[in-house]
């Protein structure tokens, strides 16, 4: 959130003792988390989810019903060629593919290692990216110092600066 982080919002006095949080993400689908705040340990860098359930959302599933049409091609007995399609996207197109699928009981199938490992990497990625766009903005920055591009041609995306015109390619 541009808000808060999680560790300000449960140090706030004002919401000492929630218990219930509500996040939505992904901007326009609305995908809701419904947390439950079950203890505090000591801070750490670190993300860590203690339980959960239900098999990951596949990425890009474009929303909740998307979701549930995924799940709804593997409870069909016999799947139409949409349903088939949208199981082999799942098996294997998707960034979070299962080639195992949904099958049975499969669509109840959460596994916390993975799950953290994921987490460990998303938040990887994001350094990445800050890194990466701190680059860039220090890219522009000089080439603005040297006049190679006037500050009209730089737009922001994502929080990031990106360039147009004589940096383009560099």
């Amino acid at each position: 959130s541009e808000k808060f982080l999680l560790h300000q919002l449960l140090d706030d006095p004002k919401y000492q003792g929630i218990k219930k949080l509500v996040y939505t993400y992904d901007f326009g689908d609305n995908w809701e988390y419904y947390m439950t705040v079950i203890g505090r340990a000591a801070p750490t860098p670190d993300f860590v989810c203690l339980s959960g359930s239900g098999h990951p959302v596949a990425e890009d599933a474009s929303s909740h019903r998307g979701w549930e049409e995924v799940k709804a091609a593997y409870r069909a007995a016999k799947p139409t060629s949409e349903q088939q399609e949208r199981r082999e996207w799942f098996e294997s197109m998707v960034a979070n593919a299962d080639p195992l699928g949904l099958a049975g009981d499969r669509v109840n199938f959460w596994d916390p290692k993975q799950v953290n490992k994921d987490l460990v990497t998303m938040v990887e990625r994001f350094e990445k990216m800050a890194d990466e766009s701190q680059r860039v903005q220090d890219q522009i920055s000089a080439a603005q110092a040297q006049r190679r591009i006037k500050p009209e041609n730089v737009f922001r995306m994502d929080g990031g600066a990106f360039g147009r015109g004589p940096m383009q390619g560099r």
